[in-house]
């Protein structure tokens, strides 16, 4: 080493922290888990479509313990055919008489039950909530009303709450109310009585699940004056808590950190990405209980498993896996993160106070968890913000084991590495902290970096492209690769008994948008195409092909739209401009055939192989394709995507699976 930096590191050690006692006997809160969100509005969607073994890589990253993530709770959406953010997911209850009267075949629907299994495989532990981000058209509808918050939505909770005991095994111990959608106090004291009648006693409430700083919490407030509200509501819990989240810091109040109830942050963000988003995650993990006595975190959202288009993809997701037709996957560096603290904690464990949890002088914080056998701990450590090396004591007091200790580090040149054991001396843990790391120090063993080979290359979506729907073994089965928005489209039979096609199974009743269901495939890099369809069961609303679709989010289809009424009234779209209209002389046949072509900016329309309009426009210039409903709820078939005036293609092949 040159003299002068010799000098200078001579000048300017580490800077020291003041010692640091941990003592086990200052036993705090309960620790509850660290998880993700699979919903709020289709994040998950194409993980089952994955080919093998990719698909159980993924699933063990996610949740295998001492592997990847380990994650220790997982929060789905109740689907309901309706939006949820991203798109939306089925419903087990598509009507009052189907609530009234359930089949098994309605718990088969859409994919959470199977990735709960699935984790519950992998990690029987594993804890799961549920909550709805929306409801049923027939929720609230019938005597009494309600919308929402009415009987029929809790009766539509408990209905789900035991089918996933009923068909799939799984144990659903806590639920929210509803996503981000203000507070009715009534409501969850009507659902506590429906839980309670229904024999779920043990299944908890958190409420109410809200983001908006100023007035979250304050519906707490009536927990002391109000006995039953009280007992309605086992948890405390909002979204967004910690002091570095996007919509601004919303420290937990006195009253609500008197309640005597846990508090629970159940929907985070962390508006970054890579190793920024993985020690932020840690931040705020560890912050949610320095500063708010937060007990779980759980992130939004848990993989991005759906379509570039549709917003939010990549951001905060620890997995991107959209990607079926090829097996393609990415581990973020997002899942390090939450390994640093799941891989080495249980709920159950508690938190230790006194000096057990804080904030580092020169920056960062630190947590610390003492296991329910009352000897080993595990100090979670994050320096976000130190502008230098610290060195820090830690004095291990209060029966806590004097072992060696293991350290595991990351950093943004490596992540999730373990480093030399520690041993103590007379109690004491010395390290060096460098600037802008996680490390984890604990005294159990058996974690480990996991990982499998690497995936597949990523590949192009097929083209040219041909869904008959004749592949799929069930009906009522979402078809590969399509991404509802809005609504749900499943496999049925043809009325005709010709086979299968897909059928919109939502009948809408709005009249101020171009579609109020919808659903896309493909690749947003298609410029120049043809797609076509046959449609059928138009009934008296209208059916729509979609192309150079750009953008879902808002619930609507940025693209072009190609819609056919059951009495031969057609219009052509951009968005929501009409760019040609009229009527078309449609055959006594019960399905019609809608085709769009693409060549440049010319964009023709065909109905039933006659042209009916050819425009120029420039928007859109190149985008994925889809199909839509409004009003009604169709049926399609001979989904295909080829070259302009390209020949028909073969059906398209496809992994096949036990979901299909």
């Amino acid at each position: 080493m040159p003299l002068f930096l010799l000098s200078l590191a001579v000048l300017c050690p580490a800077r020291a922290e003041p010692s640091i006692t941990i003592d086990g006997h200052r036993e705090g809160r309960r620790f509850d888990g660290i998880g993700a969100v699979s919903g709020g509005g289709a994040t998950s969607r194409f993980l089952p479509e994955y080919p093998e073994p990719q698909r159980s890589e993924i699933l063990d990253y996610l949740f295998k313990p001492n592997f990847g993530a380990s994650l220790q709770v997982l929060y789905v959406e109740i689907g309901s055919d309706k939006n949820g953010t991203q798109g939306s997911e089925p419903s087990h209850a598509r009507s009052r008489e189907e609530l009234d009267n359930p089949k098994p075949e309605y718990f088969q629907r859409g994919y959470e039950w199977w990735l709960m299994k699935e984790a519950k495989k992998r990690n029987p532990d594993i804890r799961f909530d549920a909550t709805a981000w929306n409801a049923p058209l027939w929720v609230g509808t019938g005597k009494g009303g309600g919308g929402f918050w009415s009987q029929d939505m809790a009766d539509y909770y408990v209905s789900w709450i035991k089918g996933a005991k009923t068909y799939h095994g799984l144990d659903v111990r806590f639920s929210g109310c509803r996503n981000e959608s203000g507070v009715n106090l009534p409501w969850v004291k009507m659902y506590r009585q429906t839980l309670d009648k229904a024999g779920l006693k043990d299944v908890s409430i958190h409420g109410f699940d809200n983001w908006r700083p100023e007035s979250k919490w304050l519906f707490a407030k009536e927990l002391a004056t109000d006995k039953e509200l009280n007992e309605a509501v086992a948890i405390i819990s909002n979204h967004t808590t910690w002091k570095g989240a996007p919509e601004g810091p919303s420290p937990s109040p006195d009253y609500v950190l008197n309640s005597g109830k846990p508090i629970w942050d159940t929907e985070e963000h962390v508006y970054q990405d890579g190793y920024s988003s993985a020690i932020n995650k840690v931040r705020a993990c560890n912050e949610n209980y320095i500063d708010n006595k937060v007990t779980s975190t759980v992130f939004w959202h848990l993989v991005s498993a759906f379509y570039k288009i549709e917003g939010w993809y990549g951001k905060h997701a620890m997995m991107i896996a959209s990607s079926p037709w090829s097996g393609n996957y990415f581990v973020a560096p997002e899942l390090w993160g939450h390994a640093h603290t799941c891989q080495f904690t249980k709920p159950g464990w508690k938190y230790l106070e006194g000096e057990g949890c804080g904030y580092f002088k020169s920056g960062g914080s630190y947590v610390t968890y003492k296991s329910d056998n009352g000897s080993d701990f595990t100090i979670v450590i994050e320096t976000k913000n130190a502008k230098a090396d610290q060195a820090v004591t830690f004095n291990i007091t209060g029966g806590l084991s004097q072992g060696k200790v293991s350290v595991w580090k990351s950093d943004q040149a490596a992540l999730f590495v373990k480093q030399n054991d520690i041993a103590p001396q007379n109690g004491k843990i010395e390290i060096k902290l460098k600037p802008f790391c996680i490390y984890t120090l604990t005294t159990t063993g058996g974690q480990q970096k996991g990982n499998h080979p690497a995936p597949p290359a990523e590949k192009a979506f097929p083209f040219p492209f041909h869904e008959n729907y004749e592949h799929c073994k069930k009906t009522g089965t979402l078809p590969y690769y399509q991404s509802d928005i809005d609504g749900v489209f499943e496999v049925a039979n043809r009325t005709d008994g010709k086979g299968k096609c897909l059928q919109s199974v939502v009948k809408f009743s709005r009249t101020k948008t171009p579609l109020d269901g919808f659903t896309v495939l493909g690749d947003a890099n298609w410029k120049d195409y043809q797609v076509s369809v046959d449609v059928s069961s138009i009934e008296s609303g209208s059916a729509a092909l979609l192309g150079r679709v750009t953008d879902t989010r808002g619930r609507a289809a940025k693209g072009f739209i190609l819609k056919l009424g059951n009495g031969g009234e057609w219009s052509l779209l951009a968005n929501t401009n009409a760019l040609a209209s009229g009527h078309a002389t449609l055959a006594n046949q019960p399905w019609h055939n809608l085709k769009m072509t693409f060549e440049g900016a010319k964009i023709t329309s065909f109905i039933d192989g006659n042209q009916v309009a050819s425009v120029t426009n420039t928007n859109n210039p190149a985008g994925m394709v889809g199909l839509g409903t409004h009003t009604n709820a169709p049926c399609f078939d001979n989904l295909i995507v080829t070259d302009v005036n390209g020949a028909i293609p073969p059906p398209t092949s496809f992994f096949q699976d036990d979901l299909k």
